[in-house]
């Protein structure tokens, strides 16, 4: 999943086409969105489909609440 996600990046990035990642760090309920899942997000608003993180792994990460 991670290669997919890293490669459709890739693809964008060589074809010159704008575009940012955004990856979710914290989450509060009510919302779907768990922390690690992944989205490439186009110059035009458009998401590209989510990257979801794989049950039972989570993300490893330095931050501890926002900071």
């Amino acid at each position: 999943m991670a290669d997919n996600f890293f490669a459709r990046a890739a693809e964008l990035s060589a074809r010159g086409e704008p575009f940012v990642t955004a990856t979710v760090v914290r989450a509060e309920r009510p919302t779907s969105a768990k922390p690690g899942d992944r989205a490439i997000v186009t110059a035009g608003g458009e998401r590209l489909p989510e990257h979801r993180r794989r049950a039972g792994k989570q993300p490893a990460t330095g931050m501890q609440d926002g900071t």
